[in-house]
């Protein structure tokens, strides 16, 4: 992405894809650009449209793709003068326009091109302001001198002298455009359906301590696709059937959805345990929340309901394929989405998942617990599905950073003494904040 160009032409090296979706580094690599797309060893491109107004005549050009082409907004505004057609792609259909960085748009790209896996390196997300720079009106800034070090790059030159660019996080978006950038990349493509799953491989990133995707090294290749036979089965020991509500609620949301891109390969079933005298009520209880989650549904091959002591036989006399247990309990919260994929690819024994044992009191606390257990899928949370219960009742979206620190819990009590217009107001405000 971007000025990464000034390293490979050190190195002599090349990717097959490259994007730049700022009109400030457009003015400022326009040249440069132009050269990597003349000397023909990068497969596809995808700019701004403003780039186009530097050289009319790349427009012939079909390996360059513009965002102009893709996003109503600027296609609006500046495509169709530029004589770019519309593309409708559910890669950058979005809830949150706004929303919008190079690297965020990267991997939209990449999931129009074709992708079902993309792994993301580096990524920190965690900008810092330089001491070298000067305002030039708006949000666009220019580099005065080179800095020696940049801590927001893998090179200390990365941005030179002259360079122009825009502030990172503006005061518009909460200072965390980037950071909301990816959030909305995810929901997206969760809401979406889209068949494309996204693994982070950095665990300095701000997308592994707020939990944003699942974190993969990049030594656990063979654990992106499993080849493996037979079916997986989650157990769900539900104490009592009023909080299966609850959870089908939070795994609903795209913070915690079970599965983002394609199906596993392995057939998932979800089997619900509960005392004997529930069992009823919860068969009761599932059939109306699957009416209720349908896309949660499509998630698992078969939901079932069994006695507490009625586990899966351990071989499937059917299909003659062993049957793995992977057990779970209400009071575990996953810490990503896309949970169920990695559960179900992990070879566990004794049968069981992945947890952070105790209950981090903020985000900071929970990214120590994960530096020790990187690969963790859930936390135990006690009495989570109060908390779900009451996160329900205030509404807006809910995502790891708002459970863990509870920042609704502290005025809970105030909140239900109010309703009507007031009580949708703070749900909406709520709904901004978060």
């Amino acid at each position: 992405m971007n000025a990464a160009y000034r390293f490979w032409e050190r190195i002599d090296w090349r990717p097959n894809y490259y994007c730049c979706l700022d009109d400030a580094l457009i003015d400022t690599h326009k040249d440069a650009i132009r050269s990597l797309i003349l000397e023909n060893r990068i497969e596809q491109f995808i700019l701004t449209g403003r780039f186009l107004e530097h050289f009319p005549d790349m427009i012939s050009d079909s390996r360059v793709h513009y965002l102009d082409e893709f996003v109503p907004h600027w296609h609006r505004v500046r495509g169709e003068a530029l004589g770019l057609r519309f593309v409708s792609d559910p890669a950058f259909k979005t809830g949150a326009p706004e929303m919008l960085t190079t690297g965020a748009y990267s991997v939209r790209f990449g999931a129009f091109l074709g992708f079902q896996v993309i792994r993301l390196l580096g990524v920190d997300l965690t900008y810092q302001s330089l001491d070298q720079v000067s305002e030039m009106g708006g949000t666009r800034l220019v580099l005065e001198a080179t800095p020696k070090e940049n801590p927001n790059y893998f090179f200390s030159d990365y941005q030179q002298a002259g360079d122009q660019f825009n502030v990172a996080n503006p005061e518009q978006h909460g200072r965390e455009l980037h950071l909301h950038s990816f959030v909305a990349l995810r929901d997206d493509f969760v809401l979406n359906g889209l068949p494309v799953r996204i693994l982070n491989a950095n665990q300095r990133s701000k997308l592994f301590s707020e939990g944003i995707f699942p974190f993969l090294p990049l030594d656990a290749d063979k654990s992106v696709r499993r080849e493996g036979e037979g079916c997986a089965t989650v157990v769900l020991e539900v104490p009592a059937c009023e909080n299966l509500e609850e959870i089908f609620w939070l795994w609903d949301q795209p913070a915690f959805f079970p599965v983002v891109g394609k199906r596993t390969e392995r057939a998932v079933d979800l089997q619900l345990t509960v005392p004997g005298e529930q069992i009823y009520g919860l068969q009761k209880r599932l059939r109306k929340l699957t009416r209720r989650y349908p896309k949660l549904r499509d998630c698992f091959r078969n939901i079932v309901v069994r006695k507490q002591d009625d586990l899966p036989r351990a071989q499937n006399q059917q299909s003659n394929q062993s049957t793995d247990l992977r057990r779970i309990d209400e009071s575990l919260l996953p810490i990503h989405c896309d949970w169920l994929n990695c559960l179900t690819e992990m070879d566990l024994t004794p049968v069981q998942p992945v947890e952070l044992s105790g209950q981090p009191d903020s985000l900071a606390s929970l990214t120590d617990m994960r530096a020790k257990a990187p690969a963790g899928l859930f936390f135990r949370s006690p009495n989570l599905a109060e908390k779900l219960a009451r996160f329900r009742r205030i509404g807006g979206p809910v995502d790891l950073a708002r459970i863990v620190e509870e920042r609704s819990a502290s005025s809970i009590g105030t909140r239900r003494k109010i309703d009507g217009p007031a009580l949708r107001l703070l749900s909406l405000l709520r709904f901004w904040q978060t």
